[in-house]
């Protein structure tokens, strides 16, 4: 995504982005570190002003990013803008088809419930504090709310997909190698999580099913998270087997 954008970008200049310039794990690594909060905060709503000051360049140059960025993952975006919709007229957003875990937005409950009862009680009265009339019969929720709450809920429906997928994710993984340390009595022991990352204790050169542990635990890992994406993407988990760990 990072040379995709880079492209656009030296090409609104009139120049060539050049192999040299190219961002990968082991080229320009400092550019590719830039770059990560490009594609999750345009998902999130990031405007050209915020990914201009990120990437020191125009706003302008800002705008080729985040359009660019819509263009090349535009099922994502519809997908975030569909869950913050659903969230301000609903009051939840449902994580995923797995295990049906859901975010609920108070602010947005409580407005339905009060709506419910003006529209039972005095259907016909002006609902106060908003710049036009509409009659409680004909308003949504989001039309009884504060707009910090309304803004609130729709940015953070635009990640709770994501992010509470990836949270069921890792605790599924989690539980599934837990019954496996337990019906197989292995050596594994786990001291921590971060974020996407789980961190075992094991002896060294440790083997599980004629894999080293670092292997097995990320080949568990896979398993469980591609049973969240219906085969529309493969998910890949690295692994690092150290002497201690570090973050």
């Amino acid at each position: 995504m990072a040379n995709i954008c880079w492209e656009k970008i030296y090409e609104s200049r009139d120049l060539i982005y050049t192999k040299e310039q190219h961002v990968s794990k082991t080229q320009n690594k400092h550019k590719r570190t830039e770059f990560k909060p490009m594609t999750f905060g345009a998902i999130y709503g990031m405007r050209d002003k915020k990914a201009a000051e990120q990437l020191g360049v125009t706003q302008e140059e800002g705008q080729i990013v985040v359009e660019t960025i819509k263009k090349e993952i535009p099922v994502v975006f519809s997908m975030v803008e569909n869950a913050s919709k659903f969230a301000l007229k609903h009051g939840y957003v449902v994580h995923n088809t797995r295990t049906n875990s859901r975010r609920w937005f108070m602010p947005v409950v409580e407005a339905i419930q009060y709506l419910k009862e003006m529209k039972r009680d005095n259907p016909y009265d002006q609902v106060p504090g908003i710049p036009f009339y509409i009659e409680y019969n004909k308003a949504q929720p989001k039309h009884l709310m504060r707009w910090s709450d309304a803004t609130n809920a729709e940015s953070q429906a635009r990640n709770t997909r994501i992010q509470g997928t990836q949270a069921d994710m890792v605790k599924e993984a989690i539980v599934s190698i837990a019954t496996d340390i337990r019906s197989q009595k292995l050596d594994l022991v786990l001291l921590g999580t971060v974020h996407d990352e789980l961190i075992y204790k094991h002896p060294i050169g440790y083997e599980i099913d004629g894999m080293s542990a670092g292997e097995w635990i990320s080949l568990q890992m896979r398993t469980i998270a591609n049973l969240y994406l219906e085969g529309v993407v493969e998910m890949g988990a690295d692994y690092e087997t150290c002497e201690t760990w570090t973050k």
